[in-house]
């Protein structure tokens, strides 16, 4: 038996400094039944997970803020975890917090966090900042937030995955990253960020900021999103489509325009797609640009937009290259 504890202790030891985590020594007084995991009387109803060498939390059955606050004031005999989750499916009650307060995981830290369906309002700002350095997903999402901490970004290099959509957000400040290449901002109506807002984040693949009341898309908006492939502007209120604003440094496979209200395409607007690539719009801008150009070809500085290819009964301009 001593043997085996001593092996499953270098084993989690192991793994917490291949992923860069700082162990502490376990006080001697304190006795953990459920070792690695905290006694699971001390932090109910969050549960804690092992599997092989991780660990993981899950909170979804919280019923209060000050639930939540009692569970991370346990005794943790490791205070780094693979996985925080606090979700309700969308069709149950939402978990009941309110907030996340500055001290409210205390020194426990987590490399993806998964927080969803909830009648969440208030983030601190610095409530990530313990667990940045080794933070690789953060999912917020489905909840009333209006300030989110985005500063949090900028000190985490690992970071690849961030969710927040279906909130109340009112401000998207510009972030620095190399690392993240997902980023959906979606559903939260009349956000508000500059026309270039996410030119510090050149590994950025994927974009999606459908249902958010964008009225403009400034020029060469994208063009430092080298990496760029997924492009989501659907369901907004952009009525313009201005020489560059949908312009790219490499080339992007997919667009989304579709539920706009798009009048306006000047020559140029979008340029640096890959030859088969989609742009989805609709069809009343197709039948504007086929009246506008006769033959239903709109030629651009990389490509051609041909309305023979449309597809399903979403419509699609496919762009073949020239």
């Amino acid at each position: 038996m001593a043997a085996k504890t001593l092996f499953l202790l270098l084993a989690a030891t192991l793994t917490q400094v291949a992923f860069g985590f700082k162990l502490e020594e376990s006080d001697p007084s304190q006795a953990v039944n459920d070792w690695p995991c905290p006694q699971q009387n001390d932090i109910k109803p969050c549960v804690c997970y092992r599997n092989r060498d991780l660990l993981s939390l899950d909170c979804s059955a919280v019923t209060s803020d000050l639930q939540l606050q009692s569970a991370f004031k346990a005794y943790f005999p490791f205070e780094n975890f693979t996985l925080l989750t606090i979700i309700a499916k969308p069709n149950e009650k939402r978990v009941p917090i309110n907030f996340l307060s500055e001290d409210i995981f205390q020194n426990v830290t987590f490399a993806n966090i998964r927080i969803s369906h909830t009648e969440l309002s208030f983030i601190h700002p610095t409530v990530f900042d313990k667990s940045a350095s080794h933070l690789k997903t953060l999912i917020v999402t489905d909840s009333f937030i209006t300030l989110f901490p985005f500063d949090m970004v900028d000190k985490a290099p690992l970071l690849t995955d961030l969710r927040v959509f279906r909130n109340e957000i009112l401000h998207l400040p510009e972030m620095t990253s190399d690392s993240l290449t997902y980023l959906h901002i979606g559903y939260n109506p009349g956000i508000q960020f500059g026309d270039h807002a996410f030119e510090a984040l050149p590994n950025l693949e994927y974009l999606v900021a459908n249902d958010i009341a964008l009225s403009h898309v400034a020029q060469n908006a994208f063009i430092k999103n080298k990496n760029l492939k997924y492009l989501d502007l659907s369901h907004n209120s952009i009525e313009t489509l201005y020489r560059d604003s949908i312009k790219f440094q490499s080339p992007i496979e997919e667009i989304k325009l579709n539920s706009n209200n798009i009048h306006t395409v000047e020559v140029g607007a979008i340029s640096g797609m890959y030859p088969s690539g989609i742009v989805h719009s609709t069809p009343y801008l197709r039948s504007m640009i086929s009246s506008q150009l006769g033959d239903g070809r709109l030629v651009l500085p990389a490509g051609t937009l041909n309305f023979q290819h449309w597809r399903r009964k979403v419509s699609h301009l496919q762009l073949v290259g020239l």
